[in-house]
């Protein structure tokens, strides 16, 4: 009656907190069958010679077998069968029944229908069938309807209810199953439409940017040839149109790849902190002055913070070349045991509103989210009300 394996399971989960709930109601339901049994046999029966006393402890004892594993279900309602037709034996004749464990055995065969498969299950109820039978043959207590009518309320009604509750509840469970399933198979069906959405996007972008980029570095490359020798600016300045159009084709595959859900090869890493001279040259071949200053023993760092300490100054600098006055770009990378911080700082012009705005306000949200989703800090906008100045610090440790 405690749980469905027979077992007191320990533990703090939802499921031990149940049974220890079904536990107490179980202890309840067997405290309340010894109170209404012993307590109706004291005030119906009066006492009576070795007998009384006999049927007293036996009512006792069979009612609180019922707080016994569900394995022994099937015993407990027999016990309860062999009580009530052995107490009127043991007590003197009388014109009242001489049924002392009338709650109890209604419990047993509740439990016998409810916990026990087909045959051992009828097995139960024939045993305390019989025994009611055998007690009130014995007592010749009414008719035969009479009897029926009592066996039929104190035995197989309770039984029945058992059967009808556990059915509906195996019935219920498999209805939550199938639930479950097509719940699981609806979120499957939802990832593989992703899936699939994924790659119709990564071959739309291969399709379209990747024909418009090399476009633009193959003319890059053939104006550069024709200029070579005789405008060294402009010389620079297409060949770092071509070498920032291979650098986004790179890009571009990388994204690609985790699009189709696939993992770019070792030797085809994102870029890090190690390239990021590369991305300030770029820069300076626009013509901004890059200043770096580096603080603190470099080290390599973690994979993530690697990539988006890259990320983050792309995004700075790119803010700068657009936005910034000209004058110059300040980084500075900065290394401590359990933090590397970057910052950088431009200055700007006046106020004005600029059509790009908007994306300027995306790329530095996507900046944000990158550092917080580490662990880390991000802080920018106005420093002295003529520069512009972006910070982010990533904990080391954490990652």
């Amino acid at each position: 009656m405690i749980d469905s394996a027979g077992r007191l399971a320990g533990g703090s989960g939802p499921q031990s907190r149940r049974r220890r709930a079904l536990t107490w109601q179980s202890m309840g339901v067997v405290l309340i069958c010894v109170l209404a049994d012993v307590g109706m046999f004291v005030l119906t029966r009066p006492v009576s010679g070795p007998g009384y006393a006999i049927v007293l402890a036996g009512t006792v004892a069979a009612d609180l077998l019922l707080a016994a594993p569900v394995r022994w279900t099937r015993e407990i309602a027999i016990v309860h069968a062999a009580v009530a037709a052995i107490t009127p034996m043991l007590l003197p004749s009388g014109p009242e029944p001489a049924q002392a464990n009338n709650a109890g055995l209604i419990v047993a065969a509740f439990l016998a229908g409810a916990w026990l498969r087909s045959w051992p299950a009828v097995e139960a109820l024939g045993a305390l069938v019989i025994g009611l039978m055998v007690n009130q043959m014995v007592t010749a207590v009414g008719a035969w309807p009479e009897r029926a009518v009592v066996t039929l309320t104190s035995c197989m009604l309770p039984w029945l209810v058992g059967r009808v509750t556990m059915a509906r509840r195996a019935y219920v469970a498999d209805l939550e199953r199938h639930a479950d399933h097509l719940r699981r198979d609806r979120q499957a069906a939802v990832r593989r439409a992703v899936a699939r959405e994924r790659g119709t996007i990564a071959r739309d972008l291969h399709d379209v940017i990747s024909h418009h980029v090399s476009t633009i570095g193959i003319h890059a490359g053939a104006a550069r040839r024709e200029l070579a020798g005789r405008d060294e600016a402009a010389t620079r300045s297409l060949a770092a149109v071509e070498s920032a159009s291979r650098s986004a084709m790179l890009d571009l595959r990388r994204l690609l790849d985790v699009l189709h859900g696939e993992t770019p090869a070792s030797g085809d890493r994102q870029p890090g902190i190690a390239s990021v001279d590369e991305l300030l040259d770029g820069v300076r071949s626009a013509g901004i002055p890059v200043r770096l200053a580096t603080d603190g023993r470099g080290g390599e760092l973690p994979g993530s913070v690697d990539v988006a300490v890259y990320r983050t100054l792309q995004e700075a600098l790119t803010n700068a070349v657009r936005h910034g006055d000209g004058t110059g770009v300040d980084v500075e990378l900065r290394y401590r045991p359990q933090e590397f911080t970057v910052t950088v700082t431009n200055g700007t012009p006046a106020r004005v509103e600029r059509p790009d705005e908007g994306r300027a306000r995306r790329g530095l949200a996507g900046v944000r989210q990158r550092v917080i989703l580490l662990g880390g800090t991000v802080r920018y906008g106005q420093a002295d009300g003529r520069s512009w100045r972006l910070e982010a610090g990533f904990p080391l440790e954490e990652t």
